[in-house]
């Protein structure tokens, strides 16, 4: 089994709907590209202090390439950078 941390990558869909919405989740790496594509601010909710790992999607898909040629059953395989990145140390990442 692979547990996926935050992946991200191209096509991503991006939610326009408000936050506010029904059954509706903004994810931080699309949302602060599109803003940042747009001039606008990165929303950084709380204090900035959350922490994800994100990875590639093409990294993902290595990883399963990968695993799908090891004989190993019921082991779960963590598939993420190790190294988790706050929401405010992110945003700083996208303004040099």
């Amino acid at each position: 089994m692979l547990r996926l941390t935050n992946v991200y990558g191209p096509r991503e869909r991006w939610l326009q709907d408000p936050a506010g919405a029904p059954f509706n989740y903004q994810k931080v790496v699309p949302t602060f590209i599109v803003q940042a594509l747009g001039g606008k601010p990165l929303p950084v909710f709380g204090d900035g202090e959350q922490s994800s790992e994100y990875v590639y999607v093409g990294d993902v898909v290595r990883a399963m390439l990968l695993a799908g040629t090891r004989p190993v059953a019921g082991e779960i395989i963590p598939i993420g950078t190790g190294r988790p990145v706050r929401v405010s140390e992110l945003a700083d990442g996208f303004w040099p």
